[in-house]
C-alpha cells in the first residue's frame, strides 16, 4: 500500500528526511510519532505529493509519488489547514466537484452530526471546528490512504 524506499529530503544544507525505507502492507491506523521538527510533516506532505523528495522514493497502491502525479490516491490534511474563505457548506460541495469519488452525502451527514453550520465562513469557525471541517472533507474524499497531520 505505502512503499518507501531510501527517501531523503534536504532543505538547502539541511537534511531533514535521512535514508527512509517502509512498507505498509496491510490496512489500518498507524501513527507516526516524533519531536517537533523530526520531519514529520516533511514525509506526510512527501507521501501524499504535496512536496518531492530529494532522492529515493515513494509508492502508494504501486503508483510512484511526486508533485506532478495527478491521482496520487492519498487525502491528506495538515494541522491549522487553512481554506478559503467560504461557507462550510460550499466548501464541500466544492471537494465533490473536483474528486469523482468524493461522498458529498457522507460529507453532509457528518457536517450535521457534528452541528456544523453550513452558511459560516470558515475563517468564522473556531479551530476546533476548522480541524473537523477539513478532517471531513478528508475522510469523505474515498482515497485509499488517509493522512491526518
Amino acid at each position: 500500500m505505502i512503499e518507501l524506499k531510501a527517501v531523503t529530503k534536504r532543505y538547502g544544507q539541511a537534511t531533514v528526511l535521512k535514508n527512509i525505507t517502509l512498507s505498509i502492507d496491510e490496512p489500518g491506523i498507524y501513527c507516526l510519532l516524533g519531536r517537533n521538527g523530526a520531519g514529520k510533516t516533511t514525509l506526510l506532505k512527501s507521501i501524499a505529493g504535496y512536496q518531492n523528495i530529494t532522492s529515493g522514493s515513494i509508492k502508494v497502491g504501486g503508483k510512484t509519488i511526486t508533485t506532478s502525479t495527478l491521482d496520487t490516491g492519498v487525502s491528506y490534511i495538515e494541522n491549522f489547514a487553512k481554506h478559503f474563505n467560504l461557507p462550510v457548506r460550499k466548501l464541500l460541495r466544492i471537494a465533490s466537484q473536483v474528486n469523482p469519488n468524493y461522498d458529498y452525502d457522507f460529507a453532509s451527514q457528518m457536517m450535521e452530526r457534528f452541528e456544523l453550520e453550513g452558511k459560516k465562513k470558515f475563517r468564522q469557525l473556531s479551530l476546533g471546528m476548522k480541524t473537523m471541517v477539513s478532517t471531513i472533507i478528508c475522510l469523505a474524499s474515498n482515497k485509499e490512504v488517509i493522512l491526518l497531520d
